[in-house]
């Protein structure tokens, strides 16, 4: 099946990556079939190392990961992700790491995940956003980067690792972007270009959040009408400074509110995945008597939107769930969101909903299980729950029944699992533990639903 033209395959790339139901086979036909040729946001690498046996070349290996990863980040074009396919030749077939450089040293795949975010820790700034996912067919190994667009470009960088003697592989002050397949060096024009760049995205969010700013500092919607807000360095118009306090909110719940009221008026739902955590470690400080069920919709989006399911919220929510379901479904499904929304209305068994979905969205996207959930929302919540958990989840090296957390059967208790579980995400925000976390909110949303 093609992917639709109404969602690009970087986004739905990213949502196979994510979901642990999708097998490594299947990430690397999607990638072999639906990614195109090597461009701006994509690069095939046959291998990638992050260290050598010398001194020399592990800098110079160092500085090449510094140039890839912060270039893909740098391209101005509007993909929340860029990738760095690891193992696949430069027709873009997956033939695994080959290890082809006898200088020895590691690849990026065989090292841990902080041993890679060291390359890039006070020798660029910002500091590259990315995840890494392991791949293996027929006893190849391989893997995919996903690079998340900077939102504060450019990445320059900000140390000088040298070669011998004068020159230098990477020089402070230097940032890096693509021209088509080819990672090169920008030029003053085009540097200068990237930071007018950051203005106007800084600006546009400015004037889209004027929408909803009178409720946050308390001017009148037709005197802000009037106002020419801006972030250059001109004389014109007036200093956001002058407007909106920099302070950082004092309370988990004040910096809920400032979100919902900004998701209002930017029309969007975005925000990491560590706030996330951050709003269910501390979710009993969260007020939802003020305006609860509007705070409740923002989390649930934005944790579809990070293919989480926000399901101890949605558990929460106090106004009618087929509402904000079906606005959901008008507004927000994607090839990104379908799969975390479907998964939690076969949970609540809501199959008038799943089959919406299977008949608008089930043919436009591979993710989509809309048709085969809608089938299945007869059985017992215990069954639908184990559809995608399974039988038994395992935190923390026990394992607990799925049948039990549901019926409350014994001491295990799904809401105790899932602090565990964002304590070690927290500490880690790995691929694996996002997953246990979706597993852990489903089977909460089941029992206290």
């Amino acid at each position: 099946m093609s992917i639709s033209a109404k969602t690009a395959w970087h986004e739905v790339l990213h949502a196979i990556l994510e979901d642990p139901t999708k097998s490594d086979d299947a990430i690397t036909q999607f990638i072999e079939n639906e990614v195109p040729d090597e461009g701006e946001i994509l690069d095939f690498k046959q291998d990638l190392y992050i260290s050598a046996s010398s001194t020399y070349h592990n800098k110079k290996r160092q500085s090449e990961l510094i140039k890839h990863f912060s270039a893909l980040a740098n391209v101005r074009r509007p993909a929340r992700f860029r990738y760095l396919f690891i193992g696949f030749n430069d027709e873009g077939e997956f033939i695994g790491m080959q290890y082809l450089d006898q200088r020895d040293g590691d690849q990026i795949l065989d090292v841990d995940d902080a041993d890679l975010r060291n390359v890039f820790s006070d020798k660029v700034a910002p500091s590259p956003d990315f995840e890494v996912f392991e791949l293996e067919r027929n006893g190849c190994r391989g893997g995919v980067v996903a690079i998340r667009q900077a939102e504060q470009v450019p990445l320059v960088a900000e140390s000088t690792l040298r070669k011998k003697g004068s020159s230098a592989f990477v020089s402070e002050g230097q940032a890096y972007t693509r021209d088509g397949s080819k990672t090169v060096r920008m030029g003053s024009d085009d540097f200068a270009a990237m930071i007018r760049y950051r203005e106007e995205l800084i600006t546009s969010k400015i004037q889209d959040l004027t929408q909803g700013l009178s409720q946050v500092i308390g001017i009148p919607d037709d005197q802000l009408a009037n106002i020419d807000l801006n972030v250059t360095q001109s004389d014109d118009g007036v200093p956001v400074r002058d407007l909106v306090t920099t302070e950082a909110p004092e309370t988990v719940d004040e910096e809920l509110k400032t979100a919902v009221k900004g998701s209002k008026g930017a029309g969007g739902y975005e925000c990491k995945r560590r706030s996330l955590y951050q709003f269910l470690v501390q979710r009993d400080s969260v007020d939802l008597d003020e305006k609860g069920d509007e705070k409740i919709e923002y989390l649930v989006r934005a944790s579809l939107r990070n293919h989480l399911h926000g399901a101890y919220w949605l558990s929460q929510y106090n106004s009618d769930i087929d509402d904000l379901v079906e606005r959901i479904i008008a507004e927000d499904i994607n090839g990104y969101t379908i799969s975390s929304l479907e998964r939690i209305l076969l949970v609540l068994g809501k199959r008038s909903q799943l089959s919406e979905i299977a008949e608008e969205y089930g043919g436009r996207f591979q993710s989509s299980h809309a048709s085969e959930y809608s089938a299945k929302c007869k059985r017992a919540v215990a069954e639908r729950v184990s559809e995608y958990v399974g039988q038994q989840i395992k935190i923390r090296d026990s394992a607990y029944s799925v049948q039990d957390l549901v019926h409350g059967i014994g001491a295990a208790d799904p809401e105790r699992l899932m602090d565990q579980v964002i304590e070690d995400l927290l500490a880690n925000d790995s691929a694996d533990g996002r997953n246990k976390l979706r597993n852990v909110e489903l089977t909460y949303l089941a029992a206290n639903a």
